[in-house]
């Protein structure tokens, strides 16, 4: 046996040494087997993990988002309600410091108020204005508006509101005189739409834009508050009197702020 390993010593050792590549190279080729297939399916799989965590990230800041949006619209909206009171008590201010300055202070006290509400249809032509006997609004009280301008008067008092009758309501009747002509009659509202000035003498010369102003004869309505003006002039039926529609200065549906004049200085 001795003597067969020294005779094929070298043959030992080239099929030794076979073995050995054999292994080495069986070692190289399932490594990189495993590296081939296993590390694009690893690779795969972190890429994967990673989109993943990225989806969840992206939809959970898109939920963010939406509450972040949500609750900005609802303060947004609430800014734009608090910016809107803002400018309508500015312009009430202003409105009432307009209405105050033309006042003819000299010869009348007034107490201002804001309309609340408005039945200008049908059978009534009323305001509703905030302030009541807690103010001292007395029924029969004369209403302007600008400097002087009747505009209708109290017929009903509440403790923190009152109703304000305008002139061409069917029930409304005032003592009027015509200021160019000198000469007096009774102007009536005609069915909530304009008003009539009747029982003016025939005698008496009335023209189409004379001033109708308030008599203060007989009522709580102090004289001298302009009420409009000579529209159109007709001669009654019978010839004794004449009649006289009425062209007001101001659009009674637009008002929004009154002055409740509650008394004259004596002079």
């Amino acid at each position: 046996m001795i003597n067969y390993f020294k005779k094929n010593k070298l043959k030992l050792a080239s099929v030794f040494f076979l073995v050995l590549l054999v292994l080495f190279l069986s070692k190289s080729i399932h490594k990189m087997f495993l590296n081939s297939f296993f590390l694009p399916v690893a690779t795969f799989f972190s890429h994967g993990g990673h989109w993943a965590a990225e989806q969840r990230d992206f939809f959970f800041s898109i939920g963010g988002l939406k509450n972040k949006n949500s609750d900005l619209t609802a303060e947004n909206l609430k800014l734009k309600a608090e910016l809107a009171k803002l400018k309508v008590t500015e312009k009430e201010n202003e409105d009432l410091r307009t209405q105050m300055e033309l006042a003819p202070k000299e010869n009348f006290s007034y107490t201002a108020a804001l309309v609340l509400g408005k039945e200008i249809s049908g059978q009534r032509q009323v305001l509703v204005i905030d302030k009541g006997s807690r103010d001292n609004i007395e029924k029969g009280a004369a209403v302007v508006i600008g400097e002087g301008v009747l505009i209708g008067r109290i017929t009903e008092v509440f403790e923190k509101s009152a109703t304000v009758q305008l002139l061409i309501d069917r029930e409304s009747k005032i003592n009027v005189e015509v200021l160019e002509a000198e000469t007096q009659g009774i102007m009536n509202g005609q069915f909530g739409t304009s008003a009539k000035v009747e029982m003016l003498p025939r005698t008496e010369q009335v023209n189409r834009g004379d001033t109708i102003i308030s008599s203060g004869l007989g009522e709580t309505l102090p004289r001298g508050l302009l009420v409009g003006y000579i529209k159109e002039v007709t001669e009654t039926s019978d010839q004794l009197f004449q009649e006289a529609l009425v062209s007001f200065p101001e659009d009674f549906k637009k008002i929004k702020l009154v002055l409740v004049v509650k008394s004259v200085n004596e002079n």
